[in-house]
């Protein structure tokens, strides 16, 4: 493979390419460019028609950038290219993610104050991520075979009695688990409700948050 620096005026988009970029997408992959410089060359056949690398083209240009890396196919035939062209884009799309561990990724970078931006993660993408992981770990436990019943309330996670004979908390203070499946725009919601009623209240916990609004409701409606 040798890669070498042309014009970039030099460079021709393929006419009939069918894969079409938006100007987010165009700027997310300027940002890129920016944070890692160019890490991959764009393609282009003999004629320097771009066959990979028309989203890195776009991206340059809005850069300024008066030269990019490239590499002339010499090996492939019109055929082949045509292929190439179509198949660099199928195989880009035919990747799934695994929430959680990307999640993860993401998070170990927050905390290294890496600049985001150049992952082509927007923070939309992320909440997104957050609320898909959440509703999956929700499911799950909406789905357990031991869903917790009135008769668990006075027990601790090991099972024994959290009762104020024991030392521990008296059963109406006692701490539990509730957990519901909600759509995301549901959940949009509650996260406001219970965001409104903290900072109103001055409460600390979500859980206090959630009872006073359940409390404020039932009180209202004369329950």
């Amino acid at each position: 493979m040798k890669v070498q620096l042309v014009a970039t005026d030099k460079l021709k988009p393929y006419g009939r390419n069918p894969r079409k970029r938006s100007p987010e997408s165009v700027r997310k992959i300027a940002d890129s460019i920016e944070g890692f410089g160019w890490q991959q060359p764009i393609v282009v056949d003999k004629d320097f028609v771009v066959v990979i690398g028309h989203g890195r083209l776009e991206a340059a240009k809005l850069l300024g950038h008066p030269k990019v890396p490239v590499q002339v196919a010499t090996d492939l035939t019109p055929e082949q290219v045509k292929a190439l062209r179509l198949a660099d884009n199928k195989l880009h799309q035919d990747t799934d993610w695994e929430p959680q561990l990307l999640l993860s990724e993401i998070e170990e970078l927050r905390k290294l104050e890496v600049d985001l931006t150049a992952t082509g993660f927007s923070e939309d993408d992320l909440k997104r991520l957050a609320d898909d992981i959440d509703e999956l770990a929700l499911e799950q436990i909406a789905g357990g075979e031991e869903p917790f019943t009135g008769d668990q309330e006075g027990q601790d996670s090991t099972g024994g009695d959290s009762g104020a004979g024991d030392g521990g908390r008296d059963s109406d203070e006692a701490l539990v688990t509730l957990s519901e499946v909600l759509t995301l725009q549901q959940r949009n919601v509650v996260n406001a409700a219970i965001k409104l009623a903290k900072e109103r209240e001055r409460l600390e916990r979500r859980g206090d948050a959630l009872f006073h609004i359940c409390e404020q409701y039932l009180e209202d409606n004369d329950a």
